[in-house]
């Protein structure tokens, strides 16, 4: 959810007076290709976006108007529709119940990696990635989580939103034709069949305690 990045800093006043559902989601193939999608769920806040909406901004936080949220969007489908070994990028917007998602199929987890780390957004970012978002080694997926440094309004905000922060959550599963093995985080599930494998944190768990580095599983040929 990289490119999300700069959706998610758009989102900054939504986030912390809503309810932000992040889901991130692997479907893997024989191959071990497949697709990705990333959804931004807001609908459980959408009585306070309304009321937000109509202002300019909140707690020294611009609003984004929603054409910017959807603009993008379709920036990010567009680039990575160029990038090698990926076959597929689409988006959906759904403005009523404030619900943002964005597919990417792949050939190799190395490509869906690639497209993401030469995203012309890194060229503008005051960020840069330090290391690789995806990898597949020896059988093992890897999912690395780079920690951002948040401004002093940021860690202020979170702090004082802290009962909002927990009611969110933040996903990730990753489903296979080929057997599953949980490695890491320890609270990461695996399913009766073992062919997948779900995490579930809230947005405050995540953003405060920084403890979520890498999530590891293995798939078994």
């Amino acid at each position: 959810m990289h490119r999300f990045i700069k959706l998610l800093l758009l989102l900054t006043p939504f986030l912390f007076i809503s309810c932000l559902d992040i889901v991130e989601e692997f479907d893997l193939n024989e191959k071990k290709g497949g697709k990705v999608t990333y959804t931004f769920n807001l609908s459980q806040s959408k009585i306070k976006i309304n009321t937000l909406l109509k202002l300019d901004s909140i707690k020294g936080f611009r609003i984004p108007k929603l054409n910017e949220v959807e603009q993008k969007l379709s920036e990010a489908v567009k680039e990575l529709k160029t990038k090698k070994g990926i076959s597929n990028a689409s988006y959906s917007v759904n403005h009523t119940d404030y619900i943002y998602t964005l597919s990417i199929s792949f050939s190799s987890i190395a490509n869906l990696d690639n497209a993401i780390q030469e995203m012309s957004y890194w060229k503008f970012s005051s960020w840069k990635p330090t290391k690789k978002f995806y990898e597949l080694n020896n059988n093992v997926f890897e999912k690395n989580i780079e920690l951002i440094d948040l401004t002093a309004q940021q860690e202020i905000e979170i702090k004082k939103n802290k009962e909002t922060l927990q009611q969110g959550n933040y996903t990730f599963v990753l489903r296979s034709k080929n057997l599953l093995a949980t490695k890491s985080p320890s609270d990461l599930n695996i399913s009766g069949n073992k062919k997948a494998v779900m995490l579930r944190k809230s947005s405050y768990d995540v953003i405060n305690n920084g403890e979520l580095t890498k999530i590891a599983v293995v798939l078994k040929d």
